[in-house]
């Protein structure tokens, strides 16, 4: 049986997606005929350069607007690949869903379901995380099954069930219908060793990504921390990790079946389990499977395709990443991490329930630094409870450090409240307004100090003072002031403050700005 796995516009196209990647391997290992198709990188190859702005990171708001427009625009092309899925005879087609993809995810789905009415349509990812509570996407006509959670078991269980006219009420981890009824079958236990996970197969992937140069890589699940702002913990549940035997063993035979020595760890956080990531370290550097830059014999470390092995990834701060490991890791061949701070007041940390001292990240950051290891710092802006002093002393803390900071990565949500997360199910708890037509970034304090304006305020401060103080930031936005105004009008919008989104919409005009269609087709119709 043909199963066809896909991925739309506009993930990330960085990367070819592992999530395709793990799931195509975890299917072909129990004996189905998988395709993998990432149509992300495919439409962003084709697109120009002013479409192509709709992958950028700031580009948060990919509305139904922007998605019609897009197949108007690309009908031919996108029937065509309706027509190349159609054409393998899947009796599956599943989509890899995030938040950024939803809409063309929806959309391209009803093409394929309307062209074959056999197919099967199935809907899985991170944006699939609370369907048992939301229904967004099992109750449309043309989804037939919803797969929740770890999908490596809960898809091949599935398949096999289709393919042998099985019933699906005993495939634990999925939501279907039969007829107009809906089926939730439970929760399917996480993996617990994810050591015998097969080794994520790129094969198909890597044609859509020509000079492809990094690959992603996965040891880990979940999170060591209890953070009230993320629901990786909750998604995720436990935290597990990989031994260091198994992660060397996956980069090892993905550089020789790729040619592909760069990896970046897409784990929550790299350093969870402090033991495996040592002996990970021990193993690169045993096998001399690294470079190591200024060396004065490097004819001693060997020549080939195993001399040059890079890799990086985020991490937490903790005691453990002290000058001792942090300089074992650049040996072997750590080049990046990614801490996330979020801010550098006692105050905050304690409100986000993030288990870190300030004293410790600036010891951490400077010892990171000074490894050799590139340094990026992520930061949050006007946290539930955050008060200008609060955002001071973080401010000032990024001052001082400046000489081991690289870059930072300021949030372009600034701070959003997300679904299944503490701080979203307790918002009177943080002080945020209850109002009923809620927003994830838009949302406000009851005593009124704290509103998405706010927030980008001092998210404008912050860049301005890391561009002071020549560190880069990432992602960059180019032109930050049309950014504002059209993030200000959306914002507008949403206030039912007309008369201010309208004067912020022919300021747009007037500068001859590309004013994005949700705000354009609010104001023309």
């Amino acid at each position: 049986m043909n199963i066809s796995l896909v991925i739309c516009p506009f993930w990330s196209v960085e990367q070819p997606p592992i999530s395709l990647a793990i799931l195509g391997s975890a299917l072909r290992k129990a004996g189905f005929r998988v395709t993998c198709r990432d149509l992300s990188a495919f439409f962003y190859n084709k697109a120009d350069i002013e479409t192509r702005k709709l992958w950028n990171p700031e580009s948060e708001y990919i509305d139904t607007r922007e998605v019609d427009r897009f197949f108007t625009d690309h009908g031919r092309l996108i029937d065509s690949e309706v027509g190349d899925i159609l054409s393998d005879d899947s009796l599956i087609v599943g989509f890899s869903v995030y938040d950024r993809n939803i809409h063309f995810s929806l959309r391209l789905a009803e093409s394929v379901k309307s062209a074959d009415p056999g197919r099967t349509i199935v809907f899985g990812g991170p944006a699939c995380y609370r369907e048992i509570t939301d229904r967004r996407f099992i109750g449309k006509p043309f989804i037939d099954v919803v797969v929740q959670g770890e999908a490596e078991a809960s898809l091949p269980d599935l398949a096999g069930r289709l393919k042998n006219g099985e019933s699906l009420a005993g495939c634990p981890g999925i939501i279907y219908k039969t007829g107009a009824e809906i089926i939730y079958t439970g929760c399917r236990d996480a993996i617990k060793d994810i050591n015998t996970l097969p080794y994520p197969d790129f094969s198909d992937l890597l044609k859509y990504h020509p000079g492809q140069t990094t690959l992603p890589l996965q040891s880990s699940r979940g999170c060591i921390q209890k953070c009230v702002f993320c629901e990786e913990h909750n998604m995720w549940k436990p935290y597990r990790s990989m031994t260091g035997e198994r992660i060397f063993e996956e980069i090892s035979f993905q550089v020789r079946n790729t040619g592909i020595s760069r990896f970046a760890f897409h784990d929550s956080l790299l350093n969870g389990n402090i033991r495996e990531l040592d002996r990970f370290c021990s193993l690169m550097i045993d096998n001399r499977l690294y470079l190591i830059e200024g060396i004065e014999d490097k004819n001693r470390w060997g020549t080939g395709p195993f001399n040059d092995i890079m890799w990086g990834g985020y991490a937490v701060i903790r005691r453990e990443m002290d000058r001792r490991l942090l300089k074992k890791m650049r040996m072997a061949g750590c080049v990046s991490l990614v801490y996330g701070l979020e801010s550098a007041s006692a105050n905050v940390l304690k409100l986000m329930m993030k288990r870190q001292e300030t004293a410790l990240a600036r010891e951490v950051i400077k010892n990171t630094h000074e490894a050799g290891i590139n340094t990026c710092i992520f930061f949050m802006f006007g946290f539930p409870g955050e008060t200008d002093g609060d955002f001071e002393e973080t401010l000032g803390f990024v001052e001082r450090n400046s000489a081991y900071i690289d870059s930072v990565s300021p949030s372009i949500s600034f701070c959003a409240v997300l679904k299944g997360t503490y701080l979203d199910d307790n918002r009177a708890e943080f002080g945020i307004s209850p109002a009923e037509d809620f927003s994830n970034i838009y949302w406000e304090t009851e005593d009124g100090s704290n509103d998405y304006l706010v927030r980008m305020k001092r998210y404008e401060s912050f860049c301005n003072l890391a561009s002071s103080l020549k560190i880069d930031i990432t992602p960059s936005i180019k032109d930050f002031e049309t950014y504002k105004l059209i993030n200000t009008a959306r914002y507008r919008i949403y206030k039912k403050d007309l008369a201010a989104a309208r004067n912020i919409y022919n300021d747009l005009l007037a500068a001859g700005a590309a004013v994005p269609p949700d705000i354009r087709g609010f104001f023309e119709t």
